[in-house]
């Protein structure tokens, strides 16, 4: 049951990202859709981690895998998602287009940061054959 909720987590969170560079000539709807995309990126990441660390948990990663593959690439995500929560904050405290091109910026880091995360992830995050068959 896991695996389908981080699959549906996923794919909101990049849609929501996507949506958002649509939407970037309307101020009140692209300030709504930044907000929603920093909140889908940070539940993406945080239900991945949950089951990465599952997994770590019962044996099915490696301390070497962990420390050498999936801290770095998280530790990027983190960093971009840091910088995008930033740049919301200046864009909100001052509605200029400056700000508003540095979070579409940022966001568009963020998107790609997840991305990687989240491919890198999905290596070992087994979705079953069978989803019914999850109990």
């Amino acid at each position: 049951m896991k695996n389908l909720k981080v699959k549906k987590v996923v794919g909101l969170g990049i849609l929501l990202i996507f949506a958002l560079t649509a939407l970037s000539s309307c101020n009140e709807d692209f300030e709504v859709y930044a907000y929603k995309a920093l909140a889908a990126a940070s539940t993406s990441y945080d239900t991945t981690m949950r089951a990465l660390g599952d997994l770590y948990a019962k044996g099915e990663i490696s301390k070497t895998t962990k420390d050498k593959v999936i801290m770095p690439i998280a530790n990027k995500y983190y960093a971009a998602f840091q910088i995008a929560s930033s740049s919301f904050e200046s864009y909100i405290a001052g509605k200029d287009e400056e700000t508003k091109d540095k979070l579409v910026k940022s966001l568009e880091a963020l998107n790609m940061a997840l991305t990687e995360f989240l491919s890198l992830a999905a290596k070992y995050i087994q979705t079953p054959v069978n989803p019914s068959a999850v109990k």
